[in-house]
């Protein structure tokens, strides 16, 4: 159920006896809704009719006139402001049961609904207890992920909440069609679980350029409107996409273990391309030196294979460090073998892939 925060605060500020007449107008209109040749924009139509020229209502159907002269001085006290048509479908299709089990705590939820409205969150979408919280990124492949995004481009997304927020196995996410592997690379995707929440306000930050102003979009979702109030971000946090504390701890933490994986790939790979260049050379070498000791200057061959021993150290010397490198990273626990190898495999593909 979406709801319009203005129209509900309007809704929790009206008097006992005004709230009595909210009820008696929303009976009405489920009256008249029930109607099959009912129509909502026809009714929107008349009630700005009313605000503008009430004599040009007698030209429009008597049940729509009927019920916007009945109700006119609640509509009036609700739909007050700019976008009329917009409010007016919200407080006429909002939950009665919903503001009424609202209203007798009215003083308190209206203080976060004036936070909200100082955050720019014009709406929110009230859950039940047992609805799931799900992402306000309209780009992610599966919709009811929650995650944290560090910024990637252009984009960037997150979220605040008063409950807990449980990272998710690093292994990756599986959809139908993709797969995408988590902290493999400085721009990364961390998803999460959230437990114990009342709210979740989602946002997702984003331009097409460098050079473009960053669009925010934001999307809320409350199961109880007595969340806790410190935990909302303030505007510069929302508008800036600031991580929490707890969050941005954990991602540099990732990044920083990513860092180290990313040397030790780049470092085992680079010295295996120049371990295998030198073995190359050194196969030449011998060759041709072997054919000169037989055609050429023996003690020249001589001289020359000495010289080649100093190469064939170089190579064991390379390839001692590769494996202390793969040691000490097997140790440190950092990687395994098999994603050691899977990793080089990766970097080797990527490399063919540049270099065509």
């Amino acid at each position: 159920m979406r709801i319009n925060v203005e129209v509900f605060k309007n809704v929790l500020e009206l008097t006992e006896e005004e709230f009595s007449e909210y009820e008696e107008m929303v009976k009405d209109f489920e009256k008249l809704h029930s109607d099959k040749n009912f129509y909502l924009g026809e009714l929107v139509n008349v009630y700005c009719l009313a605000i503008k020229d009430e004599k040009k209502l007698l030209f429009h159907e008597r049940k729509y006139t009927r019920f916007v002269k009945k109700h006119y001085g609640i509509l009036n006290t609700l739909v007050c402001g700019d976008d009329v048509f917009e409010r007016f479908m919200d407080a006429v299709t909002m939950d009665y049961n919903y503001a009424k089990e609202n209203y007798g705590n009215k003083e308190e939820i209206i203080k976060r609904l004036n936070w909200l409205l100082e955050l720019d969150i014009l709406k929110f979408d009230a859950l039940s207890e047992n609805d799931d919280f799900c992402n306000a990124n309209y780009y992610s492949m599966d919709e009811r992920e929650l995650f944290f995004e560090i910024e990637h481009g252009f984009s960037k997304t997150g979220l605040f909440t008063d409950g807990n927020i449980i990272f998710k196995d690093d292994s990756g996410y599986i959809s139908e069609e993709y797969r995408i592997e988590y902290h493999d690379c400085i721009h990364d995707r961390y998803p999460v679980l959230v437990t114990d929440a009342n709210y979740v306000l989602g946002y997702t930050k984003s331009s097409r350029s460098f050079s473009d102003k960053c669009v925010l979009k934001t999307n809320m979702k409350i199961k109880n409107l007595m969340f806790d109030i410190d935990s909302l971000p303030t505007y510069d946090e929302l508008q800036n996409g600031v991580f929490p504390k707890d969050v941005a701890d954990y991602i540099a933490g990732k990044e920083k273990i990513m860092n180290q994986k990313k040397t030790i790939i780049d470092t085992v790979y680079n010295v295996g391309e120049i371990s295998e260049t030198i073995k190359r050379l050194l196969s030449k070498l011998e060759y041709y030196t072997v054919k000169y000791e037989l055609t050429g200057d023996r003690e020249e061959a001589k001289s020359i294979k000495a010289k080649l021993d100093v190469i064939k150290e170089l190579y064991n010397d390379l390839i001692a460090l590769k494996e202390s490198i793969i040691n000490d990273c097997f140790e440190d626990e950092l990687m395994d073998e098999q994603e050691l190898s899977k990793k080089l495999t990766k970097k080797r593909w990527d490399s063919i892939d540049t270099c065509c």
